[in-house]
């Protein structure tokens, strides 16, 4: 069934009034425009399957890599690139002041748009 956002609409999870400036775990989903399968395909083998990433999955998740370069403050935990969506868990420590730079994920985010693989 492809991606119909009337369908699946989904409400935000984000909690009300929780400061998501602050220390601690955070899990991360980045989606696709329109749910595209822009970072790779399932592939059905031996051990299971698995994702074969594109030229854009591949950059997806060497940029995911580079985050803690660019943010000493973010240490990064598990995290999969799937065809459509990638998720992952990161940990924010630090001065608050210095985490500001990292709210609403457009700081982390630039450096994979600047690729062209947007």
């Amino acid at each position: 069934m492809p991606y119909d956002p009337h369908l699946h609409h989904r409400r935000s999870v984000r909690l009300e009034g929780f400061d998501y400036s602050q220390n601690g775990a955070y899990f991360v989903t980045v989606c696709a425009h329109e749910r595209q399968t822009l970072f790779g395909r399932l592939v059905a083998g031996d051990a299971g399957v698995t994702v074969e990433l594109s030229e854009a999955g591949a950059a997806a998740q060497s940029c995911w890599l580079e985050i803690p370069r660019h943010f000493p403050l973010v240490t990064l935990d598990a995290f999969i690139v799937m065809p459509d969506h990638l998720h992952g868990i990161l940990f924010l420590s630090g001065r608050e002041q210095s985490l500001g730079r990292v709210r609403g994920g457009r700081m982390i985010i630039r450096p994979y748009r600047e690729t062209g693989h947007h």
